[in-house]
């Protein structure tokens, strides 16, 4: 049973993951992964298991990208962040 269980877990973790590289702007990729965690917190603010640079990688990005990226999201009112604690204001 803690076989099947551990292999589900793994199952969903990544069809989020290919939910996530699916999407074909940086934007997208990081609103599915911000939106994935945020239902999961249930729509509060969050916190990611990772820093940026992991975060990059994840997306499949450059740091400075994503870091561009998640500035601009900031400054329209999309998102609210504080290093790794996230909340999504808008989808």
């Amino acid at each position: 049973m803690r076989v099947m269980a551990s292999f589900a877990a793994r199952a969903l973790s990544m069809n989020d993951r290919i939910q996530v590289l699916s999407q074909r702007s940086l934007r997208k990729k990081i609103l599915t992964l911000l939106t994935q965690y945020s239902h999961q917190a249930q729509g509060g603010a969050f916190s990611l298991p990772f820093g940026r640079e992991d975060m990059a990688i994840y997306l499949g990005c450059d740091r400075s990208a994503l870091s561009r990226e998640l500035a601009a999201m900031k400054s329209e009112g999309l998102i609210d962040y504080y290093k790794n604690s996230f909340k999504v204001i808008k989808q």
